[in-house]
């Protein structure tokens, strides 16, 4: 039985690492060199010495191609000039677990049939001018590990396909256009770590949905219009390190429940529509939170005394807001890693008074936040 198991496995290993047809596999190479201006290549020279694409040699041993067996898994061709776009025939490369395009001058738009790449793990094109929408086909990449799309020209929604992707672990799709809301189903990829959305044309609201995201360990969806509260199911990210979402027309409080994120190190609400009170739940945060920036609100009502306990706190921002009172003493007294008093304190001083912050604002037409100055 062991032998017939044994080579049930061997016979299954041959099965995955052949390719068939080889011609189609090498076609879709050629098809790349041929879309792309292949004829002027360049790599650094401790890469490679000359471009040996379409020569005599294997396949297999092509510039930036590798594999397994006869199967090329991996194209890695980062800042390599190409220039042109991506062609259809790179759906063909139906073992290809890595493509890796970086920082080369590709147009045009995505091809559907990059969904065909059912063994892809790696997807990273950023640093190119790729136009046109995600194509609602990647959403069948089940292997899919890591996307980076960012600094591209990428427009329309996010596709809600991209909700299937169970083992998807950073999702970078920053310095685009793209547009529409974030979609709730978003909140399905129970592996993801990172989610980067900066820098787009993004509105509507934040999904509650996005609370589900169990390993998230940053999320940035900074300078974009998004709208609506802050979810309070977010309060239950623990793994949250990096919150930003600065520059954005958020509205309602910041939730309560953000002080059961234990492992936040960042807070940056900067240039939103904010109201309500600083929440003195924020001062659960002991152990981690160092970074404050909450400037350019309409937040009311004094600074919670118990930020006092924020031991390695050393930038906290609340100015242009309509915070009152008097900055705690045991904010001012706060000991930093550094070894000194809080470095970076900035609050309004025509309303705050505080003698051991480190920056003014003061209200002028229209309210920004750089009428602010260093003491």
């Amino acid at each position: 039985a062991a032998a017939v198991i044994g080579g049930f496995l061997f016979s299954l290993i041959l099965f995955e690492e052949k390719c068939e047809p080889d011609a189609s596999q090498e076609a879709a190479l050629i098809a790349l060199y041929d879309s792309t201006n292949g004829t002027s290549w360049q790599w650094p020279s401790y890469r490679y010495r000359n471009n040996n694409w379409l020569t005599a040699e294997p396949v297999c041993k092509w510039n930036g191609v590798t594999c397994k067996g006869d199967c090329v898994t991996e194209l890695s061709l980062e800042y390599s000039n190409l220039q042109g776009s991506i062609p259809t025939e790179i759906g063909n490369l139906k073992q290809l677990e890595y493509l890796m395009l970086d920082g080369n001058m590709i147009t045009g738009t995505l091809p559907s049939t990059l969904g065909n790449l059912s063994n892809l793990k790696w997807l990273s094109l950023p640093r190119n001018n790729i136009s046109g929408s995600i194509p609602s086909t990647f959403g069948n990449l089940n292997n899919l590990q890591f996307m980076d799309l960012h600094k591209n020209r990428l427009s329309g929604s996010i596709p809600s396909t991209l909700g299937n992707l169970s083992n998807l672990k950073q999702l970078i799709l920053n310095r685009n256009n793209i547009s529409g809301s974030i979609p709730s189903v978003l909140g399905n990829l129970n592996s993801l770590q990172l989610m980067h959305l900066g820098d787009n044309s993004i509105s509507g609201a934040i999904p509650s949905t996005l609370g589900n995201l169990s390993e998230l360990q940053a999320m940035d969806l900074t300078h974009n219009r998004i709208t609506g509260e802050i979810p309070s199911d977010l309060g239950r990210l623990s793994k949250l390190e990096k919150f930003h979402v600065y520059f954005n027309e958020l509205t309602g409080s910041i939730p309560t429940t953000f002080g059961n994120l234990r492992n936040l190190d960042m807070l940056m609400l900067e240039g939103n529509k904010i109201s309500g009170t600083i929440p003195s739940t924020l001062g659960n945060l002991n152990k981690k939170l160092n970074w404050i920036d909450l400037r350019d609100n309409s937040l009311t009502g004094t600074i919670p005394t118990e930020l006092g306990r924020l031991s390695i706190l050393s930038n906290l921002y609340v100015g242009v807001n309509d915070l009152t009172g008097t900055m705690p003493n045991e904010i001012c007294m706060l000991q930093t890693t550094y070894g000194s008093a809080t470095p970076f304190l900035m609050v309004d001083c025509e309303e705050v008074e505080c003698p051991c912050c480190t920056q003014c604002c003061v209200d002028v037409t229209p309210v920004a936040a750089n009428n602010c100055y260093w003491f």
